[in-house]
C-alpha cells in the first residue's frame, strides 16, 4: 500500500527526512519497500493555451501557442488529444530537465514546425496517482483557483503539496 506524505501530514506533524521516516517505520512498525520523492522542476510552469490547431503536416499533432507569463509565449507541438484553447497546463519550458522520463526539453522541429517546450502529462511529472490518464494534464479540471496571473508561475510554487514523498508499505 502506498502512503502519500500530504495524507500523513493531515494527521501527524513530521519534521524529518523521508529516508529517516522510512527507516523509523521499518524498525518500529512495518517494512517500507520503496520511498519515492517527487520534485517538480522550477522550469515547469503554468501556461494558458491561447490556441490549438491541427498540425498542417501531421494527423495526430496539434500546434499550440502557450502563454507562460514572464517566461514568454511558446509555440509547442503536442500529440495530446485533449488540448484546447483556454485551459491551463503544465509546461516544461526549453532547457528544462524532467527527471522521471529522464528527458531534456530542447527546442526542436516537429514535422517542420518549431516546438519550444513540452506540455506535460501527470506521469511525465512523476504524478502516478491516476497514471491511466496519459494525456496532457488539464490543470483546470483539478484546480479551481487558476487565473491568468498564474501564467509563468512554477507549478511547484503554486501547488507546493505536489512536491512530496510516497512510501510503499508492505502489507
Amino acid at each position: 500500500m502506498k502512503y502519500h506524505s500530504s495524507l500523513l501530514n493531515q494527521y501527524i506533524d513530521i519534521q524529518d527526512t523521508p529516508e529517516n521516516i522510512a527507516n523509523q517505520l521499518t524498525c518500529k512498525i512495518c517494512e517500507i519497500e520503496e520511498t519515492i520523492i517527487r520534485n517538480i522542476p522550477q522550469d515547469v510552469v503554468i501556461g494558458k493555451v491561447m490556441d490549438a490547431e491541427k498540425h498542417p503536416d501531421a494527423d495526430k499533432l496539434f500546434v499550440c501557442h502557450i502563454d507562460c507569463g514572464k517566461a514568454g509565449v511558446f509555440q509547442i507541438c503536442t500529440g495530446g488529444e485533449n488540448v484546447q484553447a483556454g485551459i491551463y497546463v503544465p509546461v516544461a519550458i526549453p532547457w528544462c530537465y524532467l527527471p522521471v522520463p529522464k528527458l531534456q526539453i530542447d527546442p526542436r522541429k516537429m514535422r517542420w514546425l518549431d516546438s519550444n517546450g513540452m506540455i506535460c502529462s501527470k506521469t511525465e511529472l512523476g504524478i502516478n496517482e491516476d497514471a491511466e490518464h496519459h494525456w496532457i494534464w488539464d490543470l483546470t479540471k483539478d484546480f479551481s483557483d487558476l487565473s491568468d496571473k498564474d501564467a509563468g508561475t512554477p507549478l511547484s510554487v503554486k501547488y507546493p503539496f505536489l512536491e512530496s514523498c510516497i512510501w510503499d508499505v508492505e502489507n
